[in-house]
């Protein structure tokens, strides 16, 4: 098996589904080349394959075809009626790789095939922001509460007001002068 140098990264910032680029996902074996794209060369991504059978993501391919009407791999003539999607086994198992969560470097520690990042995403990380339901301030999902943890509360030991989530996050009186 040949295996690939797909470029991966990895972010310090949380990733929410509508900010999901698949390109940046690690993923959890070294990928076969032949399931890497020749122009991104990461797994791809809604896979079209040409009259010269090469198979390219589908944007890559419609990108290269707006700078040249050739091949990007072997510079036969190409135009867009000349690319079709591929064979939807190729999908298949490009989607059925297992990747770490894109919020990893967060501490996330899911893995899943990528083709369930976008639910886990959407509606089990712990590491995606969302809105507080009290003042819609923007926390992490882990930290959400029924009630808003941002209103300021009384501390029993010092009876300075501080905000509710402080009093969970950190030992507030620890950290008064």
């Amino acid at each position: 098996m040949v295996t690939t140098h797909c470029h991966t990264m990895t972010t310090t910032t949380p990733v929410s589904e509508s900010s999901l680029d698949l390109r940046t996902l690690t993923y959890l074996a070294q990928v076969d080349d032949n399931l890497c794209c020749p122009i991104c060369r990461s797994p791809l991504i809604d896979p079209e394959t040409t009259k010269c059978r090469h198979t390219f993501c589908a944007d890559c391919i419609a990108g290269a075809l707006q700078i040249s009407q050739t091949c990007p791999v072997d510079r036969s003539p190409l135009g867009p009626r000349d690319v079709t999607a591929a064979p939807i086994m190729i999908a298949n198992i490009v989607n059925d790789l297992s990747v770490l969560c894109p919020n990893g470097g967060l501490g996330c520690t899911v893995t899943q095939p990528r083709s369930l990042v976008k639910s886990h995403l959407k509606d089990d990380c712990g590491f995606v922001t969302v809105e507080c339901p009290g003042c819609e301030e923007k926390i992490l999902r882990r930290d959400l509460q029924d009630e808003c943890m941002h209103t300021e509360v009384e501390c029993s030991h010092c009876l300075a007001m501080i905000r509710q989530l402080e009093i969970q996050v950190r030992d507030h009186c620890n950290n008064v002068l």
